[in-house]
């Protein structure tokens, strides 16, 4: 029973850091089209962490959220010119997306659960805009 016991002390350790291993968190990896850079995630902590260790290197900050406030991931996202050329596509965004645009004016289309919004974004030279759009 003692060799058990003793057994147990050296092979536990090794299992429980296997799986934390296997548990952590990929990191977030900046998305870039048609000259626009975009960083999309914030599921549980650590991925907010790094959205909120980002935020500041981009102009636009959009959280999806229900309207009772939960976050919501899994939206499909695009942003396109007014021209309707499509800049950014964003099959499984959010809750938090963060967007480096030039200045203009653009529109964004979010679609979850079968229900699409539209929002238009308008951006001066330095100025930074946060969205929440909600369902």
């Amino acid at each position: 029973m003692c060799r058990w016991i003793i057994a147990l002390m050296y092979v536990l350790p090794l299992v429980a850091g296997s799986v934390g291993a296997a548990e952590s968190i990929e990191p977030l990896v900046p998305q870039s089209t048609e000259g626009i850079h975009y960083l999309s995630g914030g599921v549980g902590d650590e991925e907010l962490a790094q959205i909120e260790a980002a935020k500041s290197s981009y102009n636009v900050k959009i959280l999806l959220a229900e309207r009772v406030g939960s976050y919501v991931s899994g939206v499909h996202l695009t942003l396109s010119s007014l021209l309707g050329e499509k800049l950014v596509d964003i099959p499984s965004a959010g809750p938090f997306v963060l967007l480096q645009v030039p200045a203009g004016t653009y529109q964004i289309d979010v679609s979850y659960e079968g229900h699409a919004q539209q929002r238009r974004l308008t951006l001066r030279a330095e100025q930074r805009q946060s969205l929440v759009i909600a369902w």
